[in-house]
Order: structure tokens, then C-alpha cells, then sequence
């Protein structure tokens, strides 16, 4: 017996006369004029590199085996994770004298994948007609 409930349509018909039209716009935009394409860090994590709260976890264990104590303080800044990097850097810095221990983990975190990292996804985004293509 099948208990699915029933399937109704997502648009209906004004709807999708309507995304049809953007849609055209949007592929028209693209091939004439060239726009940039921002795609956020979820795209590169395809691919094996951290998003910004996996990189501020890496960064966290390197300040720790700097000797930064983590404190309440520092986790209330977890949900901003691009602040919250900035923090763990200046706090290595602090300990160590210099930004070494940073640089050798954005180095060693963000350094070329093998080709095999790269999936059919991101083929096809580069082939899109987009004038570039910005991630963070």
C-alpha cells in the first residue's frame, strides 16, 4: 500500500511562467555581461578545504599547542568564526612572538589539492561564462 501523500505541483503556472522569465534574464545577464560569481566556503569544502568554523576548530588546536589557554571568553565568539580566527591569531602571536605557527597552518591547511579533489562541480563551474569566481 503506498502512504505517500500526494504530490502537488512546487509553482503553479503564473509561477513558473515568471521563473521562466528570470531565469532567461539570468542566463542572458551571465553570457552578455559578464557578472562575477561569489560562491561561499561550502564550494571549496567540496574539495577538501575547512569552512570557517571547521578552520577556527584547526586554529584553535594550533593556539592551544602554543599555550593559549581557551576560555569561556574566547568560545562566546565560536558563532563568528571569522572573528573568532582573527582572535586565536593574535593570541598565538602573543605567546609565540611572531605569526609563524598561523601562516604554516593556513599554508599547510590550504595548499593545492591533488587533481583527484576536484569533482565534476567545479568543472562545470569554470566553465560557466562568469568573468570570475570569489570564494572565501
Amino acid at each position: 500500500m503506498n502512504t505517500a501523500p500526494p504530490t502537488l505541483p512546487i509553482l503553479d503556472e503564473q509561477e513558473r511562467e515568471s521563473n521562466a522569465r528570470r531565469k532567461s534574464e539570468l542566463f542572458r545577464v551571465v553570457a552578455e555581461e559578464r557578472p562575477l560569481l561569489f560562491v561561499g566556503a561550502g564550494c571549496s569544502a567540496l574539495s577538501g578545504y575547512p569552512t570557517w568554523s571547521r578552520l577556527g576548530d584547526l586554529l584553535e588546536n594550533t593556539a592551544v599547542g602554543c599555550g593559549v589557554k581557551i576560555t569561556s571568553e574566547h568560545r562566546r565568539h565560536k558563532d563568528d568564526p571569522i572573528f573568532y580566527c582573527s582572535l586565536l591569531k593574535e593570541e598565538i602571536k602573543s605567546l609565540t612572538g611572531s605569526y609563524d605557527r598561523y601562516h604554516s597552518l593556513v599554508h599547510e591547511t590550504f595548499k593545492k589539492k591533488s587533481e583527484n579533489a576536484i569533482d565534476g562541480f567545479h568543472r562545470d563551474l569554470v566553465k560557466t561564462p562568469f568573468a570570475g569566481i570569489v570564494t572565501t
